[in-house]
């Protein structure tokens, strides 16, 4: 009934405050996909594997930067793992209630006002474009291309027709839903490439396993 009585609100208004990303949002499902949750011991396997993903297609790569890390899950995974991993978030909520490991390496900061102090290696967006405007993700990803040294990696909630709300996907923060040529437009409009390098890389990263079986649309691009 909460559920139902959310959808049936006032729709969200663009931009999207961090304060909207709250407990309903993460622990009970009122306002997203995790019925169950989002919680480390229900997740942990997954951001591991997404963790031992990462560094097998990227195997030089030593620091990485989650953009819209949440509760800082892939960050500690990435840590553990060996690598330098920091992450930002524009939710009060889920900083505050963010791993104790991985607390003192993640900032609370949207994408509006993230500014960059080092170059990282890596920077990752995994479920973050689709939440943002279209200005908003021109602009962070203008700001971004001149402290990344490899790659940006993002998995982008794509849809086959521009504006379409698929079965099952509760989440209203998705406001821009757009196709993977448009993403890509917007991607390369902002300064990133395609090498042969990194289209090879993205071939590569969409056919593992895991993208897979989660169902990933994954993009990889060049700064340079």
């Amino acid at each position: 009934m909460r559920r139902a009585a959310a959808a049936a609100g006032p729709r969200l208004t663009a931009p999207i405050d961090g304060s909207w990303y709250d407990a309903e949002y993460f622990e009970t499902g009122i306002k997203s996909n995790w019925a169950d949750g989002y919680t480390w011991p229900l997740f942990q396997k997954l951001f591991r594997d997404a963790a031992a993903y990462l560094i097998a297609m990227f195997p030089e790569a030593q620091s990485f930067l989650d953009a819209g890390c949440a509760k800082g899950f892939l960050v500690r995974s990435l840590r553990d793992a060996g690598k330098d991993a920091k992450g930002f978030d524009a939710s009060p909520w889920a900083i505050s209630h963010a791993l104790e490991e991985a607390r003192p390496f993640l900032r609370l900061a949207g994408v509006d006002e993230y500014t960059f102090d080092e170059q990282v290696d890596v920077l990752l967006c995994f479920d973050l474009f689709a939440h943002l405007t279209e200005d908003q993700v021109r602009s962070f990803l203008l700001r971004a291309r001149g402290q990344v040294r490899l790659a940006l990696v993002a998995v982008i909630a794509t849809y086959e027709r521009p504006g379409e709300e698929p079965p099952g996907d509760r989440d209203p923060s998705h406001i821009t839903r757009q196709t993977r040529p448009w993403w890509d437009e917007r991607i390369r409009e902002a300064g990133w490439r395609q090498d042969r390098l990194h289209r090879n890389l993205e071939r590569l990263c969409r056919q593992h396993e895991l993208p897979r079986r989660m169902g990933w649309s994954v993009y990889v691009y060049s700064p340079e």
